[in-house]
């Protein structure tokens, strides 16, 4: 027997998380899949840049979705220029995981890359208002899960709070 490369949705209801944290009961004929890719990028001082958007009260780290016809490392170079102004250059693969959200009326089920990036060249400026409202390098110290999204939280514990092999901006 041969199997559907697009299996039919199975009808069921699944809790999607909007950009302030809410949330909400979504039946999972609703969803669109979206791919998206975020990096982690430290200074020489070891804060992680962060951005918040523009609805949001919440910082999440800078990515965003992969758009078809683009492989995941090129958009992660994209929304990075876009966003940042800053040149990357991709490094460790660390983590991928899923969730579902909702945003302008739109239901998603995410399937999230995050890579540690280091940055070359440019000077971050936060360019891109209509996404971005404000983008910072924050430290260590002033992180909590109450300053970052549900969606980020356990990706920057995990591998900027936790971990002693943080990435690097490096610029020439």
């Amino acid at each position: 027997m041969v199997q559907s490369l697009f299996p039919p949705i199975l009808p069921k209801t699944v809790i999607a998380h909007d950009i302030k944290g809410n949330c909400h009961e979504v039946s999972t004929e609703l969803l669109k899949m979206r791919v998206s890719v975020y990096g982690i990028l430290t200074n020489t001082s070891g804060a992680v840049l962060l951005q918040r958007h523009p609805s949001a009260n919440k910082f999440a780290l800078p990515g965003g979705g992969v758009d078809i016809g683009e492989t995941v490392t090129q958009a992660l170079v994209r929304e990075f220029k876009e966003e940042t102004n800053l040149n990357i250059k991709i490094g460790q693969l660390l983590d991928i995981c899923d969730d579902y959200f909702t945003h302008d009326g739109k239901y998603c089920q995410t399937v999230m890359i995050f890579y540690s990036v280091t940055s070359f060249g440019k000077n971050l400026i936060n360019q891109n208002e209509e996404d971005v409202a404000e983008t910072k390098f924050v430290t260590a110290d002033e992180i909590s899960e109450n300053l970052i999204q549900a969606i980020h939280w356990p990706i920057i514990k995990k591998h900027y709070l936790e971990t002693s092999s943080k990435p690097t901006i490096t610029t020439k």
